[in-house]
């Protein structure tokens, strides 16, 4: 009998996780970083609604799971901590504990912050050479202190921000990468790979003089541009993708 009530009461606890267990609506213009084998996301539009609902949760790829039914993945809902803001069309790095979600439409501030480990949210004050609201749809990269940020709508500049001590920097050149946004960032080792992208809209994607994908490289030591020569099946055009760069190990 004991036993039997044992299994009454364990099934209904399980069917209870399963009815209320959180699941994400549906959304675009959102990010994703991963930090200690959890995949945070924040932010997003829905469609006909405007800002998504649930701005900030996370996925814990540490568990097993199936992507076939998105109601049994290890979803945990962080959008009822205090102070969490909504962004759409922003852009987020990481460093070992701390997220920093930049630019976008937002309903607080230009630059977010939220402590994994503390589970704060906060909207710092930076100072410098603070970037207008253009930056949109960009990419940044981060590498020790200083996170990087290209363009924005019609914008040819690197945006530099020292996350020690929230201080923006910018730097020019004559020598300037065509897309200004929905390109691709990917750093490698000190230098920036930067891939696509388009001027002003999705319509204005960006070829070079050949017609074939434009590919540039950022120095962050030196803070210096220098355009890539491919060669195989070479795409014509990018826009609005992202790229991954894993490294490989030979024996």
């Amino acid at each position: 009998m004991k036993t039997l009530l044992s299994i009454v009461l364990f099934c209904i606890i399980n069917f209870h996780k399963i009815i209320f267990a959180f699941v994400p609506s549906g959304r675009g213009e959102h990010n994703a970083v991963l930090v200690d084998k959890k995949l945070y996301f924040h932010g997003g539009w829905a469609a006909g609604e405007g800002y998504a609902p649930s701005q900030l949760f996370y996925l814990d790829v540490s568990k097993s799971f199936t992507i076939l039914d998105i109601s049994l993945m290890p979803w945990t809902n962080l959008s009822s901590i205090s102070g969490v803001t909504c962004k759409t069309g922003a852009t987020a790095c990481a460093d070992e504990t701390t997220i920093y979600y930049i630019g976008g439409w937002h309903c607080g501030g230009l630059v977010s912050k939220f402590n994994t480990i503390s589970l704060q949210w906060s909207e710092p004050t930076t100072s410098g050479s603070i970037p207008k609201e253009e930056i949109k749809f960009v990419h940044c990269v981060i590498l020790e202190n200083n996170i990087y940020i290209y363009g924005g709508y019609a914008v040819h500049k690197m945006n530099i921000l020292d996350t020690s001590k929230l201080f923006w920097s910018t730097f020019t050149s004559s020598l300037i990468y065509s897309g200004t946004h929905f390109y691709s960032a990917t750093l490698l080792n000190d230098s920036i790979l930067y891939i696509g992208g388009a001027f002003h809209s999705l319509d204005g994607c960006q070829t070079n003089s050949n017609q074939e994908l434009p590919i540039s490289i950022y120095n962050t030591n030196d803070n210096t541009w220098r355009i890539v020569t491919t060669s195989g099946q070479i795409p014509t055009r990018k826009c609005d993708h992202a790229s991954v760069y894993i490294r490989m190990y030979y024996n």
